[in-house]
C-alpha cells in the first residue's frame, strides 16, 4: 500500500521544454507541485523548487519527501561530456526510481520515445528502452509515454525546419520518406496531466502521436509553404550521408547540426494511432499546421 497519500507531484525536468508546459497545468489542478531543478533554474509560478540532480541521491531523497506521483521528463538528444545517454537515461532513471520507491511514492510516469527498443540502431533509443525496463520493474504503478516528434514554436525541430527552408534549395540526408506524426507539446502535456485521473491507463505503455502522418519530405514542404515559398529538395543518399554526419560530428562536436543517432532516427517511421490518446486520456491531438503557419500560438 502507498505510504504517501498527499497527492503531491514531483516533476523531474520541470523547468525544461516539456516541463514548462506540464507544471502550470498541474498547478491549475490544485495539486501541490514540486519541481526538481539544477542550479538557479526558475520554476513556473505556483510550484515549489527542489534543488537537486539525478546524480545526487541525497538531493533526490529530499525532493521526494511526501511525494505521491513522479513525472520523469529528463532526457537528452545528444551526448556532451558526462551527460551521456547511459548516464542520463539509464543511471538517472534508476536513481530516481530507487529514491521514489524508498520515499513511498505510489506512481511513476516516464517519457520515452517511439522507437525505443533493446535492438534499436541508436544509443538514444536503446538507453530509453533500458530506462523503460527499470520503470516497469520498479514495483510502482507506472505509465510509459512514447511520443513521436514533440512539436512547438520554441522546440528544436521547429528551428531546424526554419533553418532548412530558409533557402530555395534544401539538402535532405537520405530519402526523406520516413513517416512522422508530430504531436504538439501542449497536447502531450494535457495527456500527462489527465493521466492522474485515468486509473485504467496505468501499468501500460502508450504511444503518443499527432493526427497527421507525413513523410519528412512533406514536412519540409509544408514548413516552406508556411514561409510563402516553394523549395527544391536535394537528397544525399544515406550511404554517403552516414559517413559524412559521423565525420562532421567528430570535427564539430556539439556545433554539428545533426548527429549519427539523429540521422538514424529520421530514417525510421515515428507514427501511432492518435485516437488511442482520446480513448485512454481524453485528449484529441491537433494538427501542427496552424503552428507552422504562425496562425495559432501554442496553448
Amino acid at each position: 500500500m502507498p505510504r504517501n497519500a498527499t497527492g503531491r507531484v514531483l516533476v523531474a525536468g520541470g523547468a525544461g521544454y516539456l516541463g514548462s508546459r506540464l507544471v502550470p497545468r498541474l498547478v491549475a489542478t490544485g495539486r501541490s507541485v514540486r519541481v526538481l531543478v539544477r542550479g538557479n533554474s526558475r520554476v513556473p509560478a505556483g510550484a515549489e523548487a527542489a534543488r537537486g540532480d539525478l546524480a545526487d541521491r541525497a538531493s533526490l531523497t529530499s525532493a521526494l519527501a511526501g511525494v505521491d506521483t513522479v513525472y520523469h521528463l529528463v532526457g537528452i538528444i545528444r551526448e556532451e561530456g558526462r551527460s551521456t545517454f547511459r548516464a542520463v537515461h539509464v543511471d538517472g532513471t534508476r536513481a530516481l526510481v530507487d529514491a521514489a520507491r524508498a520515499a513511498g511514492a505510489r506512481r511513476f510516469l516516464y517519457v520515452s520515445a517511439i522507437g525505443a527498443r533493446p535492438d534499436a540502431p541508436t544509443a538514444y533509443w536503446r538507453t530509453k528502452a533500458e530506462a523503460e525496463s527499470i520503470v516497469r520493474a520498479s514495483g510502482l504503478e507506472w505509465i510509459i509515454l512514447r511520443p513521436s516528434i514533440v512539436f512547438a514554436p520554441d522546440g528544436e525541430i521547429f528551428k531546424v525546419l526554419a533553418q532548412l527552408t530558409a533557402f530555395p534549395v534544401v539538402p535532405v540526408l537520405g530519402a526523406g520518406t520516413a513517416r512522422l506524426a508530430p504531436i504538439r507539446a501542449d497536447d502531450l502535456a494535457d495527456v500527462e496531466v489527465n493521466a492522474l485521473d485515468r486509473p485504467a491507463a496505468w501499468n501500460r505503455v502508450h504511444e503518443a502521436a499527432g493526427p497527421e502522418a507525413m513523410e519528412f519530405n512533406e514536412l519540409l514542404r509544408r514548413a516552406a509553404r508556411a514561409r510563402g515559398r516553394d523549395v527544391a529538395l536535394v537528397h544525399l543518399p544515406l550511404a554517403l550521408a552516414k559517413p559524412f554526419v559521423a565525420a562532421l560530428s567528430k570535427v564539430a562536436g556539439k556545433l554539428s547540426p545533426i548527429t549519427p543517432d539523429q540521422l538514424a532516427m529520421l530514417s525510421e517511421d515515428s507514427v501511432a494511432d492518435p485516437d488511442a490518446l482520446r480513448r485512454d486520456f481524453g485528449v484529441s491531438p491537433r494538427s501542427i499546421q496552424p503552428l507552422l503557419e504562425g496562425r495559432e500560438r501554442a496553448a
